[in-house]
């Protein structure tokens, strides 16, 4: 039963993963035809983390119902609905500040669905993964999907608009939706009633509770917020770059194709690798983004391409890879919707903090490579900050 509930869910997953592929590439192709692209850009990923930020308050102080799979299902049908929304203002208009509203407005919505879904989303693949591989094989397709689609997007441009993309976005929802209605989960032991705490015990009281029982996870959690910060300003480098070497918007799918094959490799490998030395492979990676960012401080072309196409997804994929398997690991099922929920705040704050500031570091490379620079080696002294007195009953790694 649990190898059918997973590749039904994988299935569904994957069938997702299409639609969310080609909605990535069309939003980059309005953004990038916008003459205030690189700013665009930046306000997105601003409002899609306060969007993030604020979702999480409110999932953080609520109880969860036990029918992810029924929630999971309505949530597919709502990007679906949102999606076809879209879609239908891109065909009626034009206007290029009817389309930077749109679009805007569209991926905030979007953030805000997609807190709660990573939540439901979460809870099912710890019932669904009986392995550290499957649940790798997981983001790993997600990666390798996004490749397919980046290739094979540059052909469908020839053939349709990059508006099709989101018709297509939304069917893939539906079919999705469909999917995951059919699972088996048991999810009986989660609190059944979806409605707020006590008055008594507030956000604070939350993740302080979260933190003393699961410190090493909360660290990891921290230092995942703080990188969130690095891999946040993509989107916005990746509007500098096709700026900076004047990229022909066809050819942005292979170039994220590129991205994403190295994306597949590391986030496949994560599941081969022992998650419990976190600590370790975290200071490794962040030697590495250190080493990269002093490199990037010349200029250079082709170092300037390493850093977005190697360090990017080494962060992104690979380490998250690792970090979301320690998660997982290490936390009760039924403590996953507060895990997710102060990761998505922390990570919530970073990525807005990112979508502001990344804008006005990005108008001089040098500046922003300083900037991460600074941004890893303190997230290495971070790393081995003393831990307090180990409480009774708190998890070790």
């Amino acid at each position: 039963m649990k190898n059918r509930n997973y590749h039904l869910y994988y299935t569904g997953r994957a069938i997702s993963g299409i639609g969310d592929a080609l909605q990535d590439i069309a939003v980059i192709t309005i953004i990038a035809l916008l003459t205030n692209s690189v700013f665009v850009s930046g306000l997105v990923v601003a409002l899609n983390s306060l969007a993030r930020i604020l979702c999480s308050f409110f999932a953080i102080k609520n109880k969860y119902v036990k029918d992810c799979k029924k929630i999971l299902t309505y949530l597919n049908y709502l990007y679906a609905l949102i999606t076809g929304i879209f879609y239908i203002i891109l065909i009626l208009t034009s206007s290029r500040a009817v389309l930077t509203v749109a679009v805007v407005s569209y991926e905030t919505i979007c953030s805000m669905i997609y807190t709660f879904y990573k939540i439901y989303q979460e809870m099912i693949v710890k019932e669904v993964s009986d392995s550290n591989e499957k649940i790798s094989r997981l983001y790993a397709t997600d990666n390798m999907i996004k490749v397919v689609v980046s290739f094979l997007s540059t052909f469908l441009l020839l053939l349709m608009s990059y508006k099709g993309f989101l018709a297509i976005n939304a069917i893939s929802f539906i079919l999705s939706g469909m999917i995951v209605s059919r699972l088996n989960v048991d999810l009986s032991s989660v609190q059944t009633e979806l409605k707020s705490d006590e008055p008594s015990h507030h956000v604070k009281e939350n993740i302080t509770d979260f933190y003393k029982k699961y410190e090493s996870v909360f660290r990891i959690v921290i230092l995942s917020a703080i990188l969130s910060f690095f891999f946040a300003s993509y989107n916005v480098m990746f509007q500098k770059v096709i700026r900076t070497f004047e990229i022909d918007i066809k050819y942005i799918g292979i170039f994220n194709a590129v991205y994403c094959i190295l994306s597949i490799v590391l986030s496949y490998a994560a599941g081969y690798i022992d998650a419990k030395k976190i600590k370790k492979i975290s200071f490794a990676v962040l030697w590495i983004g250190l080493i990269f960012s002093i490199l990037s401080l010349s200029n250079h072309k082709w170092i300037l391409l390493g850093y977005l196409l190697f360090l990017f997804p080494m962060v992104g994929a690979g380490y998250n890879t690792v970090a979301q398997i320690y998660f997982q690991n290490n936390t009760q099922r039924d403590d996953i919707p507060m895990l997710k929920s102060i990761y998505n705040i922390l990570c919530g704050i970073s990525i807005l903090l990112s979508g502001i500031v990344t804008p006005f570091l990005l108008l001089h490379f040098s500046v922003f490579f300083a900037a991460m620079m600074l941004l890893f080696a303190l997230s290495m002294l971070f790393l081995y900050l003393p831990k307090r007195a180990q409480n009774v009953g708190c998890k070790k790694d």
